[in-house]
């Protein structure tokens, strides 16, 4: 890298934001809704459609199993760019790219240039962030926003003397920061800022770090703005007279047959992160500085790593077994790693220096690079099995073709991949047979069909081999004797029937 290129912080922020653009951008939205995306995205073109954006709805079923930060975030997008797969995933490839500028931002600021330019591309560069940066899900606004959070903390923290100003418009940020995921994710993140908050106490074994106002006025604002939300979600929740489709907390944390994953969570997520991972042992360890501001560095280096480790163990210790869940703790790995590197330049003792030698720390552009090929080719290969194997986009076309025009109603095949019948609404349009979807939980237990044309969808899972959603002496009784369409979205089989009645 040349003198110019190092010191030069306008081409290195193009440098990130390109790079970033580069891995999240491309065949964005080639593809069909997958996997989880339908829950996202579909209530997010609901809310355009009623302009309801107080109540979330799935086919027409209020359904708050997740606040609605990411349904507002791709309501937004897709009302500049239409309600399509680009938009819907352009979320996480902003958020993906916002969180590698923080970095390199945050990394500028403590070690100077070049530093933050590997900070901000090895979170572009990390496995972990890869999918979720390219699709409509929660994860990448929620690492984000929880990374910003930390972030901040961490600087408010580790800073020699409490230069804050505006000490308010700081609070705010992180208010927002903080608020935002919580809107997004709920409580899932709280184990990251628990870390953060920990991990300059830990580094300097002191509180003295928390002893900033401007931390706790911005944790509180952050928590305000959530608990606003709940109880508005809540008040409209009572007066629904069915109530809304919700989930527990508790379904994520310690549970029969899922203690191996538990406690596993920390090693395997770090793998997530390799090779900047391979870092973590050197930021750890290894001399001490005297200047001020080489300190201060340090107390942030420190901290950070300190505050990695301190959010896995929480997240272990509440019975996290979805590493899903512990990957925002590792979006601190980039500053981590520029740390290292800052550490390995500024000098570091015999066994640290061996240590950054080993894991290719004095060669960071080459193992940027080679990641970046390493990207490029899982782009290829994730896009392509999303597009032939686990969209619904393929079902719901077919399915679409066959429905005859009327109500559908459905419940499994909607818990489980939503899009199909997104897909199937939409093509049936087309073909000019209005089709109106309704989600009906509990359908297998009705006395009676509802009302009008009717069309059931099962949704079966062909790995467990369920026993089918509907028994068959209740398809006779239900006069389900006509059949309309059968067909699989990736391993859920589905099956369309419709009463005689």
């Amino acid at each position: 890298m040349t003198r110019a290129l190092r010191e030069s912080i306008l081409w290195q922020t193009v440098i990130v934001l390109g790079a970033a653009l580069a891995v999240h951008l491309p065949l964005l939205g080639a593809s069909g809704l997958a996997d989880s995306e339908g829950f996202r995205a579909i209530p997010a073109w609901e809310m355009l459609h009623s302009g309801d954006w107080g109540m979330t709805t799935l086919f027409g079923q209020p359904y708050l199993r997740k606040p609605p930060g990411v349904t507002w975030a791709i309501a937004a997008s897709s009302a500049v760019f239409g309600e399509t797969e680009f938009a819907a995933r352009l979320v996480s490839a902003l958020a993906a790219t916002g969180a590698a500028l923080a970095l390199f931002l945050f990394a500028t600021r403590r070690w100077g240039p070049p530093f933050g330019l590997w900070a901000g591309l090895a979170y572009t560069l990390t496995p972990w962030f890869w999918r979720w940066g390219r699709s409509a899900e929660i994860e990448s606004l929620h690492n984000a926003l929880v990374l910003v959070s930390a972030l901040l903390v961490v600087h408010a923290a580790t800073r020699a003397r409490c230069r804050l100003v505006p000490a308010g418009l700081f609070a705010l940020a992180l208010g927002a920061a903080l608020g935002g995921a919580l809107l997004v994710k709920g409580p899932a993140g709280l184990a990251c800022i628990a870390g953060a908050l920990l991990g300059p106490c830990v580094a300097t074994r002191s509180f003295r770090p928390l002893a900033r106002w401007p931390i706790w006025a911005g944790l509180g604002i952050g928590l305000v703005t959530f608990g606003a939300w709940f109880v508005m979600a809540a008040s409209r929740a009572s007066a629904l007279a069915d109530g809304p489709v919700v989930q527990s907390p508790s379904e994520f944390l310690w549970a029969p047959g899922k203690v191996a994953q538990v406690l596993t969570l920390g090693p395997v997520t770090l793998l997530g992160a390799l090779p900047f991972a391979l870092a973590l042992p050197l930021a750890l360890m290894g001399a001490r500085h005297s200047d001020p501001l080489d300190r201060e560095g340090e107390g942030a280096g420190r901290a950070l790593a300190w505050a990695m480790l301190l959010a896995l163990v929480f997240e272990t210790l509440i019975g996290v077994s979805n590493n899903r869940y512990a990957m925002p703790a590792v979006t601190w790995m980039p500053a981590v790693y520029a740390f290292a590197l800052w550490r390995q330049r500024a000098g570091a003792n015999a066994w640290a220096g061996r240590l950054g030698r080993a894991v290719l720390l004095g060669r960071p552009g080459l193992v940027c690079g080679v990641m970046l090929l390493a990207a490029w080719a899982h782009l290829a290969w994730f896009e392509h099995r999303r597009d032939s194997r686990t969209s619904g986009l393929a079902a719901g076309l077919a399915l679409g073709a066959a429905l005859p025009p009327g109500d559908v109603w459905a419940d499994k095949a909607i818990d489980s991949r939503p899009e199909v019948l997104w897909y199937a609404a939409r093509e049936a349009s087309r073909l000019g047979k209005p089709v109106a979807v309704h989600w009906v939980p509990g359908l297998a237990e009705l006395a009676e069909p509802p009302r009008g044309t009717l069309v059931l969808l099962e949704g079966q899972d062909t790995r467990p081999q369920d026993p089918p959603e509907i028994p068959g002496p209740q398809r006779a009784r239900l006069g389900l004797s006509v059949p309309v369409w059968s067909g699989t979205a990736h391993v859920f089989r589905m099956v369309a029937v419709r009463s005689s009645h």
